[in-house]
């Protein structure tokens, strides 16, 4: 939500509030090699999600969604 509260980014992108859902693509095309080189698609996707996460505040309410196609 935009309530203030605290804030994510991931990948660049900020958002605010306390509130903060992560919803992940797992699919078979994240085993694809990432733009700029070193590594999949899906280990910069997890390096960058671990990355937001640990910047969170503790008080924070997160969820992470994975879905696969």
């Amino acid at each position: 939500d935009g309530d203030g509260g605290g804030g994510a980014t991931f990948f660049g992108s900020r958002r605010k509030g306390r509130n903060v859902v992560f919803i992940v693509d797992f699919s078979g095309s994240m085993e694809s090699d990432a733009e700029g080189g070193g590594g999949t698609r899906i280990q910069a996707l997890k390096k960058e999600l671990v990355r937001s996460i640990n910047s969170l505040p503790a008080s924070m309410n997160v969820s992470v969604i994975f879905f696969s196609t």
